[in-house]
């Protein structure tokens, strides 16, 4: 589900503005949100802690639930690139994100409602999915009964606009219309999220793109001396005795079979 509540409470748990709404909130409470909030110390959190945190981060930062983002995690471990990269690349690529970064919006959050009310037409044809993959080529633009709406006026004078354009866009703000030029690179989407950190908090979850390591696979693994493609730094820990059942797994890792492991 879709955080919906105070959007800059956001930007005080993350530590970080997420939107520029959220600038001058942020340097007036610069702690944690709720009553506890002045007194808690950032630099206490844990390793776990802090890549869940900066999971957390890219969630908000585009406005996708964590089912979304798992979703795009799958898609991104299965492309030839890097896994972070691959995943930043989808998210920026989203039509609220472009929406936004072409400077047709204030946020992310207005961007999503343009979307979703139909103002927003790809190639000639209204499309109102925020999730949908724009692919180089497509042009994206304003249906003109829509260019009339004051925000619209107000993104057409550049108020929106970022200071410098995204070197993947071409944009006229004038006629709200954009090009993606071609995929982006990492380095030139400007989001305060270390994505490495993302892969590793997934990593040690996932077995590929699956949510929770088959049984028989893990066993075959096991057995073939491959534990490092389990988890990353060749450390074993079996995340699926909940799924399967800890009896299975004593089966599976019983001395008569692989050796005696350490739980």
């Amino acid at each position: 589900m879709r955080y919906t509540g105070p959007k800059v409470r956001l930007s005080r748990r993350a530590g970080v503005p997420l939107t520029r709404k959220a600038v001058k909130y942020f340097e007036a409470r610069p702690y944690p949100p709720g009553e506890h909030g002045r007194k808690t110390n950032r630099r206490t959190t844990g390793d776990y802690g802090m890549r869940l945190l900066e999971k957390q981060k890219l969630r908000w930062y585009y406005d996708v639930s964590e089912r979304q983002l798992r979703r795009y995690w799958d898609l991104a471990v299965r492309r030839p690139g890097r896994s972070g990269e691959e995943l930043v690349a989808l998210l920026e690529t989203r039509l609220a994100s472009l929406v936004l970064r072409a400077g047709l919006a204030p946020s992310i959050y207005a961007a999503r409602q343009y979307v979703n009310h139909g103002h927003i037409t790809v190639d000639g044809r209204k499309v109102d999915i925020p999730s949908y993959q724009v692919k180089p080529g497509q042009s994206v633009i304003v249906r003109e009964r829509s260019a009339g709406m004051q925000p619209f006026v107000a993104a057409a004078e550049g108020t929106y606009a970022d200071e410098r354009t995204a070197p993947y866009l071409d944009v006229d703000h004038r006629a709200l219309r954009f090009t993606l030029l071609r995929r982006p690179a990492r380095e030139e989407i400007v989001v305060p999220v270390d994505e490495q950190l993302v892969v590793e908090h997934y990593s040690r979850w996932h077995l590929g793109p699956s949510l929770v390591p088959d049984l028989a696979d893990v066993c075959r693994l096991r057995r073939e001396g491959q534990e490092e493609r389990l988890v990353p730094a060749g450390v074993f820990t079996p995340t699926g005795v909940e799924a399967v059942g800890r009896s299975a797994w004593q089966r599976c890792f019983s001395d008569a079979v692989i050796g005696p492991v350490r739980w």
